[in-house]
């Protein structure tokens, strides 16, 4: 169908819709056109055959479970977009994505195997996981894994996550374009856990010798408002980086005032608090390159722990907003 519509050979249409073979760009454009006008979804249990008989082992599946373990109505709501994301991934190549709740009580690796088998999965994506837990009792080596985030701690399977490292350093220069010179850093020690310390290193390494800015950092689990003030007339920061709407939050209830008194850019913006200047993490196309992972294992019959795993680093989106813009004058007098 898709072939006819375009006017070149079936086999050709099939390797410019994989990405294969020598096609040119102008053919893979206007196939995949086509293929979007008439409404052409790939069959997973077609692909997956195909993929077998090339590697001379047939395995059928049609589902991806999205695997949680956050109790209902207790989940960050960051959750959901790359949920979001997985599903519409998913779903544009042919499998169904199925909501599976597996926190501690919900199961073990033998009781979710049944289950999985039962439903048709043969893949899951692990969504980040509560602080409290770091592992779940999966059936880890009977089918295709992926994570997403590096809150899972054991085993240690394939994963994506945001490029935390590239985030700082663009929000630095961001900083520095303005002409600040001293950049603080608010941190949760959970918060440095899952993104593996990349944010503090690539912070630390900004503010090395001869870099032209002076940067302090604090990690303010249990901080009062009274302990917040007192770090911030100690370390006298014209800028303060953090995660989430938070921090900012934390400040502004301490009555420190953004940006009059402090400039502030978040390192995770959300379009609910637009206003705020910043990096945005892409979490859409979190979950739908975990979903890739987990696709391309099942093409080539791969099940188990990988025994090397692999890291896809999704690359943010600075957003500009209100709380970086205008000078933090009475700090830098204070400086």
């Amino acid at each position: 169908m898709v072939a006819r519509a375009v006017g070149v050979s079936a086999m050709t249409a099939s390797r410019a819709l994989r990405g294969e073979g020598r096609v040119s760009a102008e053919t893979v454009a206007r196939v995949k056109a086509a293929a979007e006008r008439l409404g052409y979804r790939p069959n997973p249990l077609v692909q997956t055959l195909m993929a077998g008989i090339r590697d001379k082992r047939v395995v059928l599946q049609a589902g991806i479970a999205w695997i949680e373990a956050y109790e209902a109505g207790t989940r960050p709501e960051v959750i959901a977009a790359i949920e979001d994301g997985a599903r519409d991934r998913a779903e544009s190549m042919g499998f169904s994505l199925e909501v599976v709740r597996a926190g501690p009580g919900e199961g073990d690796a033998a009781s979710w195997r049944r289950i999985f088998r039962a439903r048709g999965i043969r893949a899951g994506v692990v969504a980040p996981l509560p602080p409290h837990l770091s592992t779940l009792p999966m059936p880890w080596d009977d089918f295709a894994f992926a994570a997403v985030g590096r809150s899972l701690a054991s085993p240690s399977l394939s994963y994506v996550m945001a490029h935390h490292h590239h985030g700082v350093e663009r929000v630095l220069a961001e900083v520095m374009d303005r002409g600040w010179k001293r950049v603080g850093l608010l941190l949760s020690k959970d918060m440095d856990r899952r993104v593996e310390h990349a944010s503090l290193m690539a912070f630390a390494f900004a503010g090395r010798k001869g870099s032209g800015i002076r940067t302090m950092h604090a990690f303010y689990d249990g901080w009062s408002e009274a302990e917040l003030r007192k770090w911030m007339r100690e370390a006298r920061p014209e800028v303060v980086l953090g995660g989430y709407p938070l921090v900012e939050k934390f400040l502004r209830r301490s009555g420190i005032r953004v940006p009059e008194d402090v400039g502030f850019a978040t390192l995770s913006w959300r379009s609910d608090h637009a206003w705020q200047s910043g990096m945005r993490q892409r979490m859409a196309e979190l979950g739908a390159a975990a979903v890739d992972l987990v696709v391309a294992q099942l093409h080539r019959n791969e099940r188990g722990v990988p025994p090397v795993a692999k890291a896809v680093l999704i690359e943010g989106e600075w957003m500009e907003g209100e709380t970086l813009s205008a000078p933090a004058r009475s700090l830098r007098k204070r400086g």
